[in-house]
């Protein structure tokens, strides 16, 4: 049910076309409806051709089939949960609305007046209607269409959970950037702005493992650039962790989108967001921060082929602020610089270079614990399972360097190949060292180290980040087909060092080549 302030912002003299474009993104999924408030207030338009044109507009809206004597019940009931009566005219119309609702069991009723919501919303939510602005009215249409989006899921298997905001999600307005002077008004447009493209749009609450809302994703795509105009964080602890996989969590949803490129916009970034986004692989330049993502395994020419598609789509400025990574993306590829490609344009994976990649044995229990492979019951530790980096520790030394790539192994009851990690750093310890070091990284406490130290009282300490778990694991019976088609049969339960040949076989089946 729409009342009289979206009646004229929709038919009035002066038209709202952020609100029609609202409504009309709304308008073959639900009907319209007005109330005969409607044409009590229209009455009072003291200019005759102009009342009698909107009477009539008036007249092609179905109207709730209510008695007023029904009204005049509904308002008692309402004004009772007030803590004070309507003052004027324009405050006893906005009641007579909502009571005309709650007697048609209609369940929302829209309006721009934020007054009329402040003043009546929690009583009318009390007596069974949602007072909402048609942007908001997007996402309730929304959910009710798509309830799964708007479920917390788990991230990284972790306590932490990520939830599209819903309509009346009031949390939203605790992440207004007021030290960087953003205006309510301002931010509030922002929102709205988002919540009228669902489901082209997203608004997402990451809430910590107490349900406490700390962060918080607003984006939408276009032409292959996803659009980030919120990115907010509150202070927490394990803040720059947290700050690290929310922006990690943009390039899932550029693919999602099928988006090769990204771009934050949000000028009230939090300096954990900000170092966050350089980390992972984002350049600045005037509009914001922009970065490249590409969720493919491919050659060196396959890659600068669907680079040069990606940078035609973009503005001077953004191919400005990428002109660095473009020569080094033109250049041969060194096992370094082949490393920071695939960083920058993480997920990507690169078949031809001269990368060291090993395959890893891990058993099940740990990869949990470490990747959230294989799912559990129970959530992983949030404290570990938010970090982008992890140890493995090993007591067996087979001659691991980074940089590098570890392609997980899971053996019984999996056994597949899961999840593909970049290797950072790799150290011998002594088991004391290694857990001191480490403890927050890993899944073995000091027992465990020192049980596994060899005879020279060392542990190989593994640091690896970037972990991507594949989209289709890649079971042993394939494993044993490149082993029949290569000559070369592969001892699982340790290290093997593997070929450019044998990468390209496993990772661009696992990846797919598009």
């Amino acid at each position: 049910m729409i009342d009289t302030n979206i009646f004229l912002a929709l038919h009035g003299r002066h038209p709202d076309s952020q609100v029609a474009q609202a409504i009309k993104g709304v308008s073959g999924r639900l009907q319209m409806l007005v109330t005969p408030e409607l044409k009590n207030e229209l009455n009072r338009n003291s200019d005759d051709k102009e009342r009698q044109r909107l009477i009539q507009i008036a007249q092609g809206y179905p109207q709730l089939p209510v008695a007023a004597s029904t009204a005049d019940e509904k308002v008692g009931l309402l004004l009772q949960r007030l803590p004070k009566p309507p003052e004027s005219i324009q405050d006893q119309s906005d009641a007579r609305h909502v009571a005309y609702a709650m007697a048609a069991g209609i369940e929302i009723v829209v309006t721009q007046d934020r007054n009329a919501k402040s003043r009546l919303g929690e009583a009318a939510r009390d007596l069974g209607v949602t007072i909402t602005n048609p942007f908001e009215l997007v996402v309730r249409i929304d959910e009710l269409e798509d309830q799964p989006s708007y479920s917390p899921q788990a991230l990284k298997s972790t306590g932490y959970t990520l939830a599209e905001a819903g309509s009346d999600d009031s949390e939203l307005k605790d992440f207004i950037n007021t030290a960087r002077g953003e205006r309510r008004a301002q931010y509030s447009a922002t929102c709205n702005q988002l919540a009228a493209r669902r489901p082209h749009s997203h608004r997402l609450l990451l809430r910590d493992p107490l349900g406490l809302p700390i962060g918080l994703i607003g984006t939408t795509s276009k032409s292959d650039k996803l659009t980030v105009s919120l990115l907010r964080i509150h202070n927490c602890p394990l803040q720059s962790s947290v700050a690290t996989q929310l922006v990690g969590h943009l390039r899932a949803l550029a693919s999602d989108q099928r988006a090769g490129a990204i771009v934050v916009s949000d000028e009230g970034l939090d300096s954990s967001l900000f170092e966050a986004l350089l980390e992972d692989g984002y350049h600045p330049f005037p509009g914001g921060m922009i970065a490249v993502t590409i969720r493919a395994a491919l050659t060196g020419s396959e890659l600068r082929e669907r680079w040069s598609r990606i940078l035609a789509a973009l503005t001077g400025a953004e191919q400005a602020a990428l002109r660095a990574l473009n020569e080094v993306i033109q250049d041969p590829y060194t096992p370094s610089t082949a490393y920071q490609l695939e960083h920058q344009l993480r997920p990507l994976r690169l078949l031809d270079c001269d990368l060291d990649t090993w395959i890893l044995s891990i058993k099940p229990g740990f990869a949990t614990n470490l990747f959230g492979y294989p799912p559990q019951l129970f959530e992983r530790q949030s404290d570990l399972g938010i970090q982008r980096e992890h140890v493995y520790f090993r007591g067996a030394k087979s001659g691991e360097n980074s940089p590098g790539r570890i392609l997980w192994y899971a053996t019984d009851p999996n056994r597949e190949i899961f999840a593909i990690s970049s290797l950072v750093e790799v150290r011998d310890l002594a088991p004391e060292a290694a857990y001191r070091k480490y403890r927050r990284l890993g899944v073995y406490d000091l027992d465990r180290l020192r049980a596994s130290a060899k005879s020279n009282g060392t542990v190989r300490a593994l640091r690896i980040t970037d972990t991507e778990l594949l989209p289709a694991p890649i079971p042993l019976k394939r494993i044993r087909e490149i082993e029949r088609k290569t000559g070369r049969i592969l001892q699982l339960v340790s290290a093997n060092k593997i070929n450019a040949m044998w990468f390209s076989d496993l990772v661009g089946e696992a990846f797919g080549r598009g």
